[in-house]
């Protein structure tokens, strides 16, 4: 599987969700990950982006991202369906 390289192609991934935002044209706020979050994330990540990469798509800081995965990942790979499972029980 070939990683995601272009907008195109991670239009392909999740159909006509807009995904994509530039850092000058949204302020990143603070806000939880969303189980439609995690989910991206989980795509993109097993697609090989970098948690930087995903951070611009998603919105977030890229410290978050590592946050996120480094709380969430089991044997080194990212569950999203275990992660919002854990964030539901906090």
């Amino acid at each position: 599987m070939q990683p995601v390289q272009k907008k195109e192609d991670i239009t392909e991934i999740f159909g006509t969700i807009v995904l994509l935002k530039h850092p000058k044209e949204s302020i990143m706020s603070h806000h939880h990950f969303t189980r439609d979050d995690r989910i991206k994330l989980e795509t993109l990540k097993s697609q090989g982006l970098s948690n930087r990469q995903i951070a611009l798509i998603l919105g977030f800081h890229k410290s978050s991202m590592g946050r996120e995965l480094r709380r969430n990942s089991v044997r080194g790979r990212y569950c999203s369906i275990t992660a919002d499972r854990l964030a539901i029980r906090v």
